[in-house]
């Protein structure tokens, strides 16, 4: 951080150490952090007064070292790609992990170490994010702030511990395409759990319009005009002209037309938007994804609103 013309350059971690004092009136123990992602481990006392705490530096091992790790190692691999989709006899071309609506559930126990290959088969620049995780910033996926995009054709392996067990889910951080088919089910168990459920069932909810006559970015297009060069999804990704075909933007203008109206508690867009299709599990009421369960058996219900 410096100041133009002042020959007085003061590095990230000065400044941090110098408003440590008024670290409880000013809120800087919410630097660094993102939401959803968060370190808590408390840091060593910084050797050198560099701009950024890089991910090789002593403080990030600090906070590694202070996740418990089980010894287990949960290793997946996901390919981003092109796919053609069945949706209750309805065939959209769209972007997913696997070829299906929703991708593949990940599934591990608390203190497992995560190693997750992505493999980028998109013409697109893409990230993969960890949704509630408190993760390291160099795996979070939130291109460019933590992660650099993984570029078309290209590969990246992500690798973390998850301390917490929950309910969580992973998504592309790149433009709109968690509104195709980008994300799925994180699910970290409690090897310590005592609610004796009998079985357990992930329900994630999405609303859908990928591949129905329009996509994602002409729809934001149709919303607010004025999105030429780029759209407000997550990180990057331009969206350009060429991509909005006529008659994509003509079913885009009739969705946004038939929506439902503004929603002030809800906030944002989407409530203006009539989606063709409501998704459980990648599946629509035509066609629904069956949960199954012995008769007097407890049942737990994982549910995730990806819409």
């Amino acid at each position: 951080m410096s100041r133009p013309g002042s020959g007085v350059v003061m590095g990230r971690r000065r400044f941090l150490s110098l408003g440590a004092l008024g670290a409880g009136a000013l809120g800087l123990g919410a630097m660094g952090t993102i939401a959803g992602c968060s370190s808590t481990a408390a840091s060593p006392t910084p050797t050198t007064d560099l701009d950024y705490i890089l991910p090789t530096d002593p403080e990030v091992a600090a906070a590694e070292s202070a996740r418990a790790w089980n010894g287990t190692t949960a290793a997946f691999a996901l390919a981003a790609g092109f796919s053609t989709v069945d949706l209750g006899g309805r065939l959209v071309d769209t972007w997913t992990y696997g070829g299906a609506a929703v991708a593949p559930e990940l599934r591990l126990k608390s203190g497992d170490r995560v190693n997750v290959s992505v493999q980028n088969g998109l013409d697109a620049e893409t990230t993969l994010h960890w949704h509630g995780i408190r993760i390291r910033n160099d795996m979070d996926g939130a291109a460019p702030t933590t992660q650099a995009p993984i570029g078309a054709g290209s590969s990246f392996e992500y690798n973390f511990i998850a301390p917490d067990p929950g309910t969580y889910w992973y998504h592309s951080h790149s433009g709109l395409q968690a509104d195709r088919g980008l994300f799925g089910a994180m699910i970290v168990e409690d090897p310590n759990d005592i609610t004796g459920a009998d079985a357990d069932a992930v329900l994630v909810l999405d609303d859908w319009l990928d591949g129905l006559g329009t996509t994602p970015d002409s729809v934001l297009m149709a919303l607010n005009p004025a999105i030429s060069g780029g759209h407000g999804g997550h990180g990057g990704g331009a969206t350009t002209p060429a991509e909005h075909s006529e008659a994509d933007m003509s079913v885009a203008q009739q969705l946004v037309s038939g929506g439902h109206g503004s929603s002030e508690p809800l906030g944002g867009m989407t409530q203006h938007v009539a989606y063709p299709l409501h998704l459980i599990n990648g599946r629509p009421p035509n066609d629904p994804a069956v949960v199954t369960a012995a008769p007097g058996s407890t049942l737990r219900l994982r549910i995730i609103n990806a819409a």
